[in-house]
C-alpha cells in the first residue's frame, strides 16, 4: 500500500506543511511507501516530494497536472488524501475507479474550520468540500471530535466513516533523541533551563506576539527561554528579538 498526500499550498513558502513533510518522511521510516504532492519550485525538497510548478505556480493548469497525474493510481493499492484546498483534484479519479473498479480510496483530512475572519467565499468553499467529501470519497479523518461535530452542524450531515487523526507526539514513529548539549551550549541554552519552541510561520493569526508575552510572564519565576525558528511578520521578528534570552532563527533546509 502507498499513502499520497496533495497539498495545494506554496511549498515555496518554508514554513508551510512542516507537519506534513515530517508524517511522510515517518511512514517512510515506517516501511510504508508514502509521497507529497503539491505546486512549488523548490529544489532542495526529499525526494518523497512531487512538485508541479508550470507557468504561474498558482495556475489552475498546476490543479489539472496534478489530477491528471494522479490517475495513475487508479487502479493500484493506495490512499490518497486531500484537504479542502485540493479535493477537486479528486474528480477524475472517483470517476475512472466506478469505470475500471479501481482499487485506489480517497480520504478528506479536516485540521481546521472557518475562522470568523473567513469571507462568504472561503465558508462556501470549506463547506463545499465537506458535503463533496460526504458523498464521494470513502471516509475522513478529523484533528478532534470538536471538529467533526462543528462540520457536522455547518453542512447538516452525519459522518460515519470517520477517524479521529489527532496533532501530537507520538515516540513509536518520530524516534525522540535525547538533548543535545553541544547544539544547547551553541545556542546558549543551559542544562537547567526549559525551552518553550515555537516553529512555523510568523504571524499575528497565529499567536505569536501573545506567546512572547505569556514566556516573559513565565520568566519570572522559572528558568526558561524562548526558541523560535521561522520567518514572516518583520515587526513581530523584532518583538521576539527585543526580549532578553529570546532565541531566534530564520529558515532551514528540509532535506
Amino acid at each position: 500500500m502507498k499513502i499520497v498526500y496533495i497539498r495545494m499550498q506554496d511549498f515555496d513558502k518554508r514554513f508551510y506543511l512542516t507537519s506534513e513533510r515530517e508524517l511522510i518522511r515517518a511512514f517512510n521510516n515506517l516501511n510504508i511507501k508514502a509521497e507529497l504532492v503539491g505546486i512549488g519550485k523548490r529544489t532542495d525538497e526529499p525526494e518523497f516530494v512531487t512538485l508541479f510548478s508550470l507557468f504561474n505556480k498558482n495556475h489552475l493548469v498546476n490543479k489539472i497536472l496534478i489530477s491528471l497525474y494522479l490517475i495513475k493510481y487508479c487502479v493500484t493499492d493506495t490512499v490518497i488524501v486531500f484537504d479542502y484546498l485540493s479535493y477537486l483534484s479528486a474528480t477524475p479519479l472517483i470517476f475512472l475507479r466506478r469505470i475500471f473498479d479501481g482499487k485506489v480510496r480517497v480520504l478528506m483530512d479536516v485540521r481546521t474550520i472557518p475562522v470568523e475572519t473567513y469571507n462568504t467565499y472561503e465558508y462556501r468553499k470549506y463547506c463545499s468540500s465537506l458535503i463533496f467529501a460526504h458523498k464521494f470519497f470513502d471516509g475522513v479523518t478529523f484533528i478532534t471530535e470538536g471538529t467533526r461535530d462543528i462540520t457536522e452542524r455547518l453542512i447538516k450531515r452525519k459522518f460515519t466513516d470517520y477517524r479521529i487523526y489527532p496533532s501530537g507526539f507520538n515516540k513509536k514513529i518520530m524516534k525522540p533523541m535525547e538533548r543535545d548539549i553541544k547544539l544547547c551550549e551553541e545556542l546558549g541554552i543551559k542544562k537547567e533551563e526549559s525551552v518553550i519552541f515555537y516553529h512555523g510561520s510568523i504571524s499575528q493569526n497565529r499567536g505569536i506576539k501573545e506567546l512572547v508575552e505569556a514566556v516573559e510572564l513565565l520568566k519570572k519565576k522559572n528558568k526558561v527561554k524562548l526558541l523560535v525558528i521561522g520567518s514572516g511578520d518583520i515587526e513581530i521578528i523584532k518583538l521576539i528579538k527585543k526580549q532578553k534570552e529570546n532565541i531566534f532563527l530564520d529558515v532551514v533546509s528540509y532535506n
